[in-house]
């Protein structure tokens, strides 16, 4: 191994001081040495010369003291790390800075939203139920805008309301999305519809029993269909989509570019749990890597992984969570779950909105920590920008229409109050170091 290149720090300033919260940092035949001087979350990693994640080796919470940890010179698949030249870097005191200008006055406002998506180019994509009134049917659109919160009025669907329009009207109430490099999918309560990134219809998956039916299929939808899928989607590998069907309980996987039933691949059952409000339209309780992991919310947070032919349960998180409902995964084995929070019947105590920052290693999933917000109420989704450098946060304050303030929140009335934030991260440290890797080291 050779010796360390260079040592350079970023302290970001507050009151006039400089945070130093890490001490001593090193790195050496394998062995990652540093004092932390005070308690902070902590998250080490390593990075290619041109900034693309190698591993994430450690990321918790850590009170003060000396740490040592062992490099075992693999990457986060588990593959042998190659010789060359890499960034070691420890990252401490993550915070989040709310972005008031964003969309002008700090938030964007929608009638009933549940779902927020953000694509390769940064652009968000807002999934919204519109305002519900009872016997009255409600306006249910995509809306798409540019990272300020800006109108992005390039969807052009056969019949546009206005000149400026940033929206097509959805079809059916489904609560979820996902989009591609070129499609947008969402799930209604037998199929996913699918757009184009334009807004224009394409052609829908899965359906009400869809021709051709399988006679030796018993069930309401046969196994080409969907029933129930309103409880989340996600993208998965090789063109792959995943519907959480009949409440949660079982995923059915698709060919995403195939219509109607044509595309169905297989069905999981095994190991499932209920989305996390069952029974009603939940919406984004499911998210993916576009590779093999799977994660899914019930009343915990659960780590699947699609094998081929089978969707296999790896293990959950052990912590409680505050009504765990949306999901959003970053580019560093970060998983961020929004927690609505907790209100009780008499609305006394509440346990605010929170989102929580969970590190798949691999073998468990661990809290790194998370940030609460007060302020918001009913927090519906998550979402990150792909720089991993803002977080989007989506509040939809009553999840169940105008019958939620009868069924759990009677005093309020607070349908069209939804609102989308969003907070950049910042650190109080992050230090580098430029290493060599000659191959020396990597067996120890």
């Amino acid at each position: 191994m050779k010796k360390i290149i260079s040592v350079f720090a970023i302290g970001l300033l507050f009151m006039g001081f400089v945070f130093a919260e890490v001490k001593d940092f090193s790195y050496g035949n394998g062995q990652i040495n540093y004092i932390l001087t005070q308690a902070s979350d902590v998250i080490i990693q390593l990075f290619t010369s041109k900034e693309k994640l190698v591993g994430t080796i450690f990321a918790g919470n850590q009170k003060e003291g000396k740490y040592t940890y062992f490099w075992k010179g693999k990457d986060t698949d588990g593959n042998p790390v190659q010789k060359g030249n890499y960034i070691l870097r420890i990252k401490t005191g993550r915070k989040l800075i709310k972005d008031t200008k964003f969309a002008g006055e700090g938030f964007l406002k929608f009638g009933n939203p549940s779902d927020v998506e953000i694509d390769k180019n940064g652009d968000i994509y807002v999934f919204d139920r519109g305002i519900q009134e009872k016997d009255k049917p409600n306006k249910i659109r995509v809306y798409k805008f540019h990272s300020d919160g800006k109108d992005a009025p390039d969807f052009k669907p056969i019949e546009l309301e206005d000149e400026n329009q940033n929206y097509f009207n959805a079809r059916g109430g489904g609560p979820w999305m996902a989009v591609s490099d070129d499609k947008i999918f969402y799930g209604g309560r037998h199929c996913v519809n699918v757009h184009d990134t334009k807004g224009k219809y394409l052609y829908l998956i899965g359906g009400w029993r869809p021709q051709p039916i399988d006679p030796d299929d018993k069930t309401r939808e046969g196994k080409r269909g969907i029933y129930g899928g309103g409880a989340g989607g996600a993208l998965g590998k090789e063109n792959r989509i995943y519907v959480r069907n009949v409440e949660g309980a079982e995923i059915k996987v698709f060919d995403r570019t195939k219509p109607g039933g044509d595309g169905w691949l297989f069905t999981s059952n095994k190991d499932m749990v209920y989305a996390p409000v069952s029974g009603f339209y939940v919406g984004p309780s499911m998210a993916s890597d576009s590779k093999s992991k799977i994660y899914m919310t019930g009343q915990d947070l659960r780590r699947y992984d699609d094998t081929g032919n089978e969707i296999v349960f790896r293990y959950k998180y052990n912590e409680s969570l505050r009504e765990p409902m949306g999901l959003a995964l970053d580019n560093e084995n970060m998983v961020y779950v929004a927690e609505r929070g907790i209100i009780p019947k008499d609305e006394t105590n509440p346990l605010p909105s929170r989102v929580s920052v969970v590190w798949d290693s691999g073998e468990s999933l661990s809290l790194v920590k998370y940030f609460e917000f007060s302020d918001i109420k009913g927090l519906r989704d998550v979402a990150i920008s792909p720089d991993g450098k803002s977080l989007y946060l989506l509040e939809d304050m009553d999840n169940f229409g105008y019958l939620g303030d009868k069924l759990q929140w009677p005093s309020r009335n607070i349908q069209g109050e939804g609102r989308l934030f969003k907070y950049d991260f910042s650190y109080s440290q992050i230090l580098e170091k430029k290493i060599n890797l000659n191959g020396q080291d990597l067996d120890k």
